[in-house]
Order: structure tokens, then C-alpha cells, then sequence
């Protein structure tokens, strides 16, 4: 029976992940702070010209706070190397990986949005004769939610249906024919070259790897475009009170309906659900609500004590653990699948909350 798992970020065959420490030395180039400072600074002047809409000004503080961090960081170590002597102070872990975030970003890659209204050639947001968000961005990754994919899928359907009466049922059963081979690690040339190839096409032919979150993913739109479009499709798992990303899947996992094994750090147990019926003692995988530690949890709701004192609890060992509402069934590859909602509160696709009571 398992009582805690404790993520080391990739799924174990046949064992549930472990601790694994590794010495961590936060190091970015100078190089690389005077581009970012740089950057920053440009974009806050851009942004103070142009700022007529509310919903920019975030950008523009979220800019200024960059420019001050990595400026900072710039004049702590030109003053130690002026003195002959090392910063003692090493940056922080997380403002390091932020910084390097966006050096990498501005330099080697390019973000770009899209909304569901405007992503495919279908979209209702798409005046006659303009061309899809797929189309032009020509995305190598994309991070979104199901409903995004959903509507990909049933764009294809509809492409699909405008042809001939036979090309859907055709289409499931290639892609379902596809899936079995994939699986045993077989390719399928002829099924990619006679239908994949055009459906990539159809997403700007870069695509290659997809993330998806925020809310439940149906299983057949997870095997069926990942079987189409011949992508890596991963599904990950976080909440606003673990600060972000609690598992996430292997790039190489071809498991359906899991969002992979606990991250680094992150320490994940299951108590039992006596009025659902989910208990840790269930075969042949136990099941439970899933419950989250580690020092990414946040301290509380503000100024909603009650609520904090349902949701937030700390063991003798000083751990605070966090009660997600989530049922959840743990694999023996260390793996989780969400598989159930303890709280009266319903998440869409699209990410939004809804009340059943």
C-alpha cells in the first residue's frame, strides 16, 4: 500500500518515485544580464508610450520588476569583481531560472497567443478570406487547454465530413490502427504519409510537442491527435496552492488519461474517501483523495481562515500539506491519473470554475 510519494521528476518502472537531491549553483553569465537588462528596459519605455489599455500595465510592472532584478544582480557583481573579491550572495533559485527563462526566450524563441475563436480555419472569429492563429504562427509547441484541442479535433471532423460520408469512420480507424502500433513502438509510414502529414500541414507543419492542463482531457482527443498530427501530447497537473505544476508527463510516455509522475520536490499522498468509496487498501492500484506537501504550498487563503483550515494542514515534521479535492489513482510506474472531484466544484475545459451545489 502506498502511504507518500516523493517526486524526483520522471516516472520509475515498477517503483514509485524517489528523493533525489542534486546540488544546485545558480549561474548566469554577465553577457546575459546586460541583454536582459537591456531588454527589459527597452520594453518598459515601449510599453509606457504605448500603454492605453489596463490590461497592459501588468506587462509593463511585471518589466520594471525584471529590469530591477536583473540590474540589480549586474552592479551586486561588477562592485565584487571592481573590489577583487566574489559576491558571497548567490542569486536565488527561482529568480535565476526566471532570468535565464527570459534571456533563452528573447533570444531563441518566439511567443506568440492565439485564442479559440481565431485558431483554426473554422473559428467564428475568422472574417472570409483570413487565415487561421495555426497557419501563420506555425507553432512548435503549444501549451493551452482541452477545449483548444477539442476544437482542433472537431475541425478536422468537420473538414473530414465535407468530403465524403466514409472519410470519418475511415479516419478513427487509421488513427486507432496508428495508436496500436505506436504503442508497441512501431511507425506507421504510409498512414503518416497518406493522412498525418496533411493534418500537420493543417497546424503549420512545425508542431511537435503540445502541454495541456487546467482541466480533464478527454482520452479520445488525447489518442486521436496524438496519433494525427504525430506529436508528443502531454498532460500535466497543478493548482494555484502548490504555485504551479505538481506532475507532469514523460515526453516518451504514451500512457492515456495520467498526467505523469510528481515533480521534484514535490511530496503526494493518498488518504481514503469512505463516502466515494476510494480507499489506499484498492486493488489493483490504490486510490484516494490526492493530497500535496512540499515548500511550493502556499501559507493560506487570505483573510478566508475557514477555508484555510479545511484546505491546509502541517505534520509533526513541519510538512504543509495541501487537500486538493482531487481523487486520484497511483500506478506502479509512479504515475498518477485523476480519475474523480471530491469538492461540489466542477472545472471546465476552458479552465473555469463552476458550482454543483
Amino acid at each position: 500500500m502506498v502511504n507518500e510519494v516523493v517526486g524526483n521528476g520522471s516516472a520509475n518502472t515498477g517503483s514509485a518515485p524517489v528523493v533525489t537531491h542534486v546540488p544546485y549553483k545558480p549561474t548566469i553569465r554577465y553577457y546575459q544580464l546586460i541583454w536582459m537588462t537591456m531588454i527589459h528596459l527597452s520594453a518598459i519605455y515601449g510599453l509606457y508610450l504605448s500603454v492605453t489599455v489596463a490590461q497592459f500595465k501588468s506587462i509593463l510592472f511585471m518589466n520594471f520588476l525584471a529590469f530591477i532584478s536583473s540590474f540589480g544582480i549586474l552592479l551586486k557583481r561588477i562592485i565584487a569583481s571592481y573590489i577583487g573579491k566574489e559576491s558571497r550572495e548567490q542569486v536565488p533559485r527561482g529568480l535565476c531560472k526566471w532570468l535565464r527563462l527570459n534571456y533563452y526566450s528573447s533570444m531563441r524563441t518566439s511567443w506568440r497567443y492565439a485564442t479559440t475563436s481565431t485558431l483554426t480555419e473554422s473559428g467564428a472569429g475568422l472574417a472570409p478570406g483570413m487565415r487561421s492563429d495555426v497557419s501563420l504562427l506555425r507553432p512548435t509547441v503549444m501549451i493551452c487547454v482541452p477545449l483548444m484541442l477539442d476544437r482542433i479535433l472537431k475541425d478536422m471532423g468537420a473538414r473530414l465530413t465535407t468530403r465524403s460520408p466514409l472519410a470519418v469512420p475511415m479516419f478513427t480507424h487509421l488513427m486507432a490502427y496508428k495508436s496500436y502500433w505506436t504503442d508497441r513502438g512501431y511507425r506507421c509510414p504510409i498512414v503518416d504519409k497518406l493522412v498525418c502529414d496533411k493534418l500537420r500541414q493543417q497546424m503549420g507543419g512545425a508542431l511537435r510537442v503540445a502541454i495541456v492542463g487546467a482541466a480533464p482531457l478527454s482520452p479520445t482527443t488525447q489518442a486521436t491527435l496524438r496519433a494525427a498530427l504525430d506529436i508528443a501530447l502531454l498532460q500535466v497537473y497543478g493548482t494555484t496552492e502548490t504555485t504551479g505544476c505538481v506532475f507532469a508527463m514523460d515526453h516518451d510516455d504514451l500512457s492515456i488519461s495520467r498526467v505523469g509522475a510528481p515533480l521534484q520536490g514535490m511530496r503526494i499522498k493518498l488518504i481514503d474517501w469512505e463516502e466515494g468509496g476510494y480507499y489506499r487498501s484498492d486493488r489493483p492500484n490504490p486510490r484516494g483523495e490526492i493530497v500535496i506537501g512540499g515548500n511550493s504550498v502556499v501559507t493560506e487563503y487570505y483573510k478566508l481562515p475557514e477555508q484555510t483550515r479545511e484546505a491546509f494542514r502541517t505534520d509533526d515534521r513541519g510538512c504543509r500539506w495541501f487537500y486538493t479535492g482531487d481523487i486520484g489513482e497511483i500506478f506502479p510506474d509512479g504515475t498518477i491519473g485523476i480519475i474523480d472531484r471530491r469538492k461540489d466544484l466542477l472545472k471546465l475545459q476552458s479552465g473555469r470554475y463552476v458550482s454543483l451545489g
